[in-house]
């Protein structure tokens, strides 16, 4: 890639892209000033509606400190561009720490089952990660496989606060249908209020995930909408043999249609 550079004076110069969505960039970049590598995240459009919600993903988050949360560091504006910096977590994604690479297709042997102390050790820091986000008063409302990085240490890191919502919601916060759909709980696709059990929801969806190797709810939106506001929602024993009760009644009590029936963060 060509040599760009954000901020005053070329401060931060790319060295790599590591990812793109619908409102941004991520980049890999040296931090000349201090001389270290962070991660920088640019907003691609700069509307007021999506300045204020960039502003809010920095701002909701940049004080709160826990080893399996990603640190903000600072927020700034060049010329119409505006950026900030976190913590570069190097790693994997979650599916793949604990199931390894994904199958090459068709021909290729299947992915191997999961690796039952990674998945262990793992769950229990992004309970921990969620429950230091709920404390902070926050939502993340948008968790998934690809928003949780694992370093080759072990350390899990939820990623990605674009989504993130007040417990309490402000008078003029508002609210509108965003996330991935198969991650989302029923009652934030129905439109409901969401709570600390609407992530959890997701966790449920993730851990399901982890132990059968696909998802509780496939199709197409509308099926995934029907399914999971019927509650026609199977258990992972259902599809595979010998794996742990304890994860997959785990499991089960997260995907419960009613938020107040799911276990809480405490009792995770």
């Amino acid at each position: 890639m060509d040599s760009e550079t954000f901020g005053s004076d070329a401060r931060f110069l790319a060295l790599e892209r590591l990812g793109a969505g619908a409102a941004g960039e991520v980049f890999r970049v040296i931090d000349r000033r201090f001389r270290h590598e962070v991660a920088l995240k640019t907003l691609f459009r700069a509307d007021p509606t999506a300045i204020l919600r960039f502003k809010n993903e920095f701002r909701s988050l940049a004080d709160v400190v826990h080893p399996n949360l990603a640190q903000l560091y600072e927020l700034q504006k060049d010329g119409s561009t505006w950026f900030f910096t976190m913590e570069l977590v190097p790693g994997v994604d979650l599916l793949e720490w604990v199931r390894g690479p994904k199958a090459g297709g068709e021909g290729e042997p299947p992915a191997p089952p999961p690796d039952e102390g990674r998945l262990r050790e793992a769950l229990l820091q992004l309970v921990q990660g969620l429950c230091a986000l709920h404390a902070a008063g926050k939502l993340h409302c948008d968790l998934k496989p690809s928003n949780l990085r694992v370093t080759p240490a072990g350390r899990v890191v939820l990623l990605d606060f674009g989504l993130v919502r007040e417990i309490a919601p402000r008078s003029d916060q508002t609210f509108e249908l965003a996330g991935t759909p198969a991650y989302m709980s029923p009652e934030q696709l129905g439109g409901l209020a969401i709570t600390p059990a609407s992530d959890f929801y997701a966790v449920g969806v993730l851990l399901f995930e982890l132990l059968t190797g696909r998802r509780p709810h496939v199709g197409s939106f509308a099926q995934i909408l029907h399914a999971k506001l019927t509650g026609l929602t199977p258990s992972p024993l259902s599809l595979v043999e010998g794996l742990p009760a304890d994860l997959a009644a785990i499991c089960d009590g997260l995907l419960r249609q009613d938020p107040a029936a799911r276990p809480s963060g405490g009792e995770l």
